[in-house]
């Protein structure tokens, strides 16, 4: 799903995340191409109060960095994402791993786990420990 522009382009302003999020939702609960009825039906209370001439100019801007290809289909215009979601969410890590925490991951690992209950660390503990095991069992 990747696309030449959107690897170009950086982290997304959060109106236009917040689109892409209602995309990648709407499309996976109805499991077809995304219409413009279904970013106002699948979007947040503060995505349906804008008006459609607002979030059309988001799905433009979208279109333009590379995130999203729009097709017309009969008299629908059909939002196909460029990039999935999972995507994204790594390329946004490392944006922040790289540009706000200045590359140093153990400093962003104390700050996740500061706040984290019991029950988070343990279940952490559990999965960096199963992710060490299955990485060595492949060298």
């Amino acid at each position: 799903m990747k696309n030449i522009n959107a690897d170009r382009g950086g982290i997304l302003p959060t109106s236009e995340l917040e689109v892409m999020n209602t995309i990648w939702k709407a499309r996976k609960a109805l499991d077809r191409p995304v219409i413009t009825a279904d970013v106002f039906r699948f979007g947040s209370d503060k995505l349906r109060s804008l008006k459609e001439t607002t979030v059309l100019t988001m799905i433009r801007r979208l279109t333009a960095k590379g995130f999203l290809k729009v097709e017309k289909k009969e008299k629908f215009n059909i939002y196909l994402p460029l990039m999935d979601d999972r995507e994204y969410r790594e390329r946004a890590y490392l944006d922040f791993v790289e540009n706000v925490m200045q590359g140093d991951r153990m400093d962003l690992a104390e700050m996740v786990t500061a706040d984290m209950n019991p029950q988070e660390r343990d279940a952490l503990l559990h999965f960096l420990t199963d992710q060490i095991r299955n990485n060595g069992a492949e060298e």
